[in-house]
């Protein structure tokens, strides 16, 4: 569940990178006003969304770094890139056709997406996918850094299986040396 949080988390605040900078790089000085013009008023809201969801995804990170669970099989850096960046591509798609179906001052249809130069956020959707890849990567190496720092310290509890908890009490008293005496010894 956390790495898909993580990834959901990724993939929305780059979806809205890429509505932003596609803006300023079509309408530079003037993105403020189209943006108002086409009817993206309710970004901010958005952007408010994208935070909560970050920061869900940055504590599940924490969480699965103080749980010490070991981390998913690595994956190859291209597959990512490729994944991540098809999945902002179409995050923002769906967004501007979105808006073209909802608001009356944005271009409707395909136009939606080509409209002053759209094509470049396929361009910042594939450079936004090398980012969201790449930290994905990171913190896959640190949950997986965390997870073998813990096995070098307690090789042999990385090992074994969490007892249960009448068990667990049984083995605290043991490790303590509450328990009063050894085993028996079977020499022979």
């Amino acid at each position: 569940m956390g790495t898909r949080l993580r990834a959901c988390a990724l993939v929305v605040a780059a979806a809205l990178a890429v509505h932003q900078v596609r803006y300023l790089a079509a309408y530079g000085d003037g993105a403020s006003r189209a943006l108002e013009r086409q009817g993206h008023g309710y970004l901010p809201l958005l952007f408010a969304v994208a935070g909560v969801l970050a920061a869900a995804g940055l504590l599940a990170l924490l969480l699965a770094l103080a749980a010490r669970r070991p981390p998913a099989p690595p994956r190859a850096l291209a597959r990512r890139w490729l994944r991540a960046g098809l999945a902002v591509a179409a995050v923002y798609s769906c967004q501007e056709l979105a808006e073209a179906a909802l608001f009356p001052g944005h271009p409707g249809g395909l136009n939606a997406l080509l409209a002053a130069d759209g094509w470049i956020a396929l361009l910042l959707a594939a450079a936004a996918g090398l980012v969201v890849a790449l930290l994905a990567r990171g913190a896959d190496a640190l949950l997986a850094d965390r997870a073998s720092r813990a096995t070098r310290a307690h090789p042999a509890a990385a090992s074994l299986p969490l007892p249960p908890s009448r068990e667990r009490f049984a083995a605290s008293v043991l490790a303590t040396h509450l328990a009063g005496r050894g085993p028996p010894s079977f020499a022979g």
